[in-house]
This record gives C-alpha cells, sequence and structure tokens, in this order.
C-alpha cells in the first residue's frame, strides 16, 4: 500500500478547500491508516518511516497543529466561561405548544 499526500486542493465540487479542510482530511487519513495497519506490516512501518525523514520536519508539524488546536481550544474554553459567568443562555426554555394561549403566552 503506498500513499502520496499532496494538498487536497479541491473538493468533489470543484470548489477550493480552505487550508484547515485539507489538514483534517489529512489527519484523518493519517488516523485512520495507523488504526487499520497490522502493527509490524511493511505499509505501516514505511508510513511511520515519514515522520523520522528530514529531521522530523512531520512530527514538528504535527506538534504545531496541536499546540495551535489546544490553543484555540482554550479561547473557546475561556469565551464560554465568560458567556457562563455573563447568564447567556443558548438553550431558552422550550414551551411545549400545547401550554400556548392563542395569543402565545403562557398558561
Amino acid at each position: 500500500m503506498i500513499l502520496h499526500i499532496q494538498s487536497l486542493k479541491k473538493h468533489k465540487s470543484g470548489v477550493a478547500l480552505p487550508a484547515s479542510e485539507d489538514t483534517v482530511h489529512i489527519l484523518g487519513i493519517l488516523s485512520s491508516m495507523l488504526s487499520k495497519l497490522s502493527p509490524d506490516s511493511p505499509s505501516r512501518i514505511r508510513l511511520l518511516a515519514k515522520f523520522v525523514e528530514a529531521d522530523y520536519e512531520k512530527v514538528d508539524r504535527l506538534a504545531e497543529l496541536r499546540d495551535s488546536a489546544q490553543s484555540r481550544l482554550r479561547s473557546v474554553d475561556a469565551e464560554i466561561e465568560t458567556e457562563k459567568k455573563a447568564g447567556v443562555n443558548y438553550f431558552p426554555t422550550i414551551v411545549p405548544f400545547f401550554m400556548l394561549t392563542s395569543t402565545g403566552a403562557r398558561l
């Protein structure tokens, strides 16, 4: 099994994907391959060998991706905490239809 990953330039519709979507697709492919290939298969060993080539540049890139994702996650978590403290509720109480009067007021 030979895999040659190039940047995923276009989606099936022909529209260019954002770089972040390319990254997600490539990481999904790598994850799938690493989980599906048997531990001692030549294909898996070859795939893992790609990560030690060129002075571990692919490992460095994976570390950068992880740091970037972790940073984004921290900022979103901080935003959520701020909104919780401010009392923002994105899930309002849903009133069943049968509990409303003809004017839309609650019974």
